[in-house]
């Protein structure tokens, strides 16, 4: 037997982990994901943590293993990765896949992704910057006015009047 009475049988969990993430469960994605980064599990394995990756080849082989992860994700709503790819297609000056990355990532922070609305702010600020760049300054106006209410929303009064004043701007 690889466990002792009142130990964890981490083996067997890992391996449910990696199988439940092949099947696309969310949170078995986003637990794998933080693993192969370095950090620990939060969700499925909450503490769990790889050894170190030491070697050049774990490495890269970790990051591959992390690459092919975002499409699951953002296939299953995960914010994070959505917003992974609304940046990528940004830096590449796709600014309108970057935008229908981040439509998604406002809906699946809406829906309660990952994030919950703490972040719903953020993620509409970044719509709206895209849209600016877009010349889309009538929609990027309003979404910013939708980003203000969702700062004040979570308690970011200022960030709130600020973005307010922005979207009045880009308005006139």
């Amino acid at each position: 037997p690889t466990q002792t009475e009142g130990e964890a049988d981490v083996f067997s969990a890992a391996y449910h982990l990696v199988c439940a993430a092949a099947a696309g469960e969310p949170r078995a994605l986003r637990d794998l994901r933080s693993m192969l980064r370095g950090l620990t599990g939060d969700e499925v394995l909450p503490g769990v943590q790889l050894a170190p990756l030491c070697t050049e080849e774990e490495q890269s082989a970790a990051a591959a293993a992390c690459a092919a992860l975002g499409p699951l994700l953002a296939s299953a709503g995960d914010a994070a990765a959505l917003l992974d790819f609304a940046e990528a297609e940004r830096a590449k000056g796709e600014l309108a896949g970057a935008e229908e990355w981040l439509r998604g990532a406002v809906e699946a922070v809406r829906a309660g992704g990952a994030f919950g609305d703490a972040v719903l702010h953020s993620c509409l600020k970044r719509l709206s910057e895209v849209q600016l760049e877009r010349g889309e300054a009538a929609e990027a106006a309003a979404t910013l006015a939708a980003a203000a209410e969702a700062a004040r929303d979570a308690g970011a009064f200022k960030l709130g009047m600020k973005w307010d004043m922005e979207a009045t701007a880009m308005e006139e």
